[in-house]
């Protein structure tokens, strides 16, 4: 398994701490709305085909591209565990054994990242809208 935290970044969640209800509930939102984004691109990118090296019935990807599905089970094994207040960290995973040895590679295969590319996609826009929410939560 492999896994993604979307976190509210150090002092900013210290400050989360600190504020009240409503906008504990606005910065959750805005958490698992980000997750949810980050899914649905990793979705797109491992539904969108690369053509590398074939092997039998299956075509690779190329290495530093998201990989090829057979049998879409790494896509349907994509998964966010959203935010509570509780908890400000809404993670975006795969469960499949082999997730991670495509996210990073291995001794024998080169990295097929397809989680910390979109994570890197969404992670400015995420941040920048739980710094708005924690900047309006503290001035009220």
């Amino acid at each position: 398994m492999v896994n993604k935290n979307v976190r509210g970044i150090g002092e900013l969640e210290k400050k989360l701490k600190r504020l009240p209800s409503m906008v504990k509930q606005a910065a959750v939102d805005s958490l698992n709305d980000g997750a949810l984004k980050i899914d649905a691109t990793i979705k797109d990118s491992l539904s969108t085909p690369s053509q590398g090296k074939v092997y039998g019935n299956h075509t690779a990807s190329k290495p530093g591209e998201p990989p090829n599905t057979n049998l879409n089970d790494l896509i349907k094994s994509v998964f966010v565990e959203e935010a509570k207040k509780s908890k400000m960290v809404a993670t975006v995973g795969a469960e499949v054994d082999y997730a991670k040895d495509l996210e990073n590679g291995t001794v024998n295969m080169e990295a097929r990242p397809f989680m910390q590319p979109a994570f890197d996609k969404h992670k400015n826009s995420v941040k920048k809208e739980l710094r708005k929410i924690v900047k309006k939560g503290l001035k009220k």
